[in-house]
């Protein structure tokens, strides 16, 4: 019971101090806030733009104020926003990182405890911002390549906004990408989403450097803003049915509808208008696969688009090398064009011979597998019945 009402306590705190950083009291230059109920307080800021948190900053573990000692749990709201630092040191007594903490600071690393459980949304976001460390023992936290995910790495749950990599590709591992999770990161321009992920979160993408996306198969949901505001991007590709979208998914600055290419590669699924308003209907391009135009043009929503064509393959067949293949006795003469392994197998499918062959022609004598043998084939991907 004493642990619900502390987790209430702070949760009401943190909380409130949204909207003020108000202070219980200083030490050596460092603000604090009692949690009401409890021996513990939060890291807050003195509210005083005049006089920010700057260089080296160690957060201790516990404070002594009027006689009393009180454990430091939480960094607060906006403790350290727009804060000069070089760097900062979070002791293992802290458990929470409140919304907006180190938003616009300058520190770009940041070592997170075991102990710490949350972070709030914009708790990092800072153009200069480009590694999590996670302690091994942390229960909830993992990273890499200094990207913060959760423990187990089924949901992404931060990339450094200061990371400079041009693309990113999301380990097969992900199931969900989280809140904010790739906001501003203007220098990726691809991100590849693996065949695990399942949800892509609340404006997970908003303002990136994207120009193109391609949402899996297995996506089934897409929260509202998801990939609002990206300038570059272009193209959008759905590979399978999505069950949820939310609203504003690619909406523009000033949600002014955007010509994209939008390109479906299953039949269509439901959609809803505010789905739609985000494309100039008349401006974009939406491909369908061969043969569903039709079909597109009669489901709601999905008509709407103006153009409407079919992904229909020009692509030239590749020619097949010659392949020349005839018995003689025990003998199998072959002559192929490349390298390969040959199998030589029974009607039924039993491998009874296999060789390596270079390039050109092979005598292979056949032995005790002449009565048996039905089927050849070569690695580089010919099949050829000999009975």
């Amino acid at each position: 019971m004493k642990t619900l009402k502390f987790i209430f306590a702070v949760t009401i705190f943190l909380l409130c101090s949204l909207y003020a950083n108000a202070y219980d009291f200083a030490i050596n230059g460092m603000y604090y806030n009692i949690l009401s109920g409890t021996d513990s307080v939060e890291v807050t800021s003195s509210n005083d733009y005049t006089n920010r948190y700057t260089g080296d900053i160690i957060i201790p573990s516990t404070v002594s104020y009027e006689g009393k000692v009180y454990q430091v749990v939480a960094i607060g709201y906006a403790a350290f926003q727009s804060a000069g630092l070089n760097s900062i040191s979070i002791p293992n007594s802290v458990k929470y990182i409140g919304g907006n903490a180190f938003n616009l600071s300058e520190i770009v690393s940041v070592k997170l405890p075991n102990s710490v459980t949350y972070i709030g949304d914009y708790a990092f976001t800072g153009k200069m911002f480009t590694t999590f460390i996670v302690d091994d023992n942390n229960p909830n936290y993992a990273t890499e390549n200094g990207i913060l995910y959760d423990k187990n790495k089924t949901s992404l749950l931060i990339y450094p906004m200061g990371k400079n990599d041009s693309s990113f590709v999301v380990p097969n591992s992900v199931e969900s990408i989280g809140r904010y999770a790739f906001e501003e990161c203007i220098s990726l321009i691809s991100v590849t989403l693996p065949k695990s992920l399942i949800s892509i979160g609340y404006a997970s993408f908003e303002g990136s450097g994207l120009t193109t996306v391609t949402i899996p198969a297995s996506v089934k949901t897409i929260s509202s803003w998801a990939f609002t505001k990206c300038p570059n991007l272009k193209k959008i590709i759905f590979e399978g049915e999505i069950k949820t979208i939310g609203s504003y998914v690619f909406a523009d600055w000033g949600y002014v509808p955007r010509a994209y290419d939008l390109e479906v590669k299953c039949n269509p699924f439901p959609i809803s208008s505010s789905f739609s308003s985000d494309f100039d209907l008349e401006k974009s391009t939406l491909t369908v696969p061969e043969g569903t135009k039709t079909l597109f043009e009669s489901t709601p929503v999905w008509q709407d688009f103006k153009v409407i064509i079919e992904n229909t393959s020009t692509a030239i067949p590749a020619i097949q090398p010659e392949i020349t293949i005839f018995v003689s006795s025990n003998t199998l003469y072959l002559n192929s064009p490349v390298s390969e392994t040959i199998s030589i197998y029974s009607i039924t499918g039993n491998l009874l011979y296999s060789t390596i062959k270079s390039a050109g022609e092979k005598q292979i004598t056949l032995e005790n597998i002449h009565n048996n043998m039905g089927i050849i084939k070569g690695s580089s991907g010919w099949v050829r019945k000999i009975r």
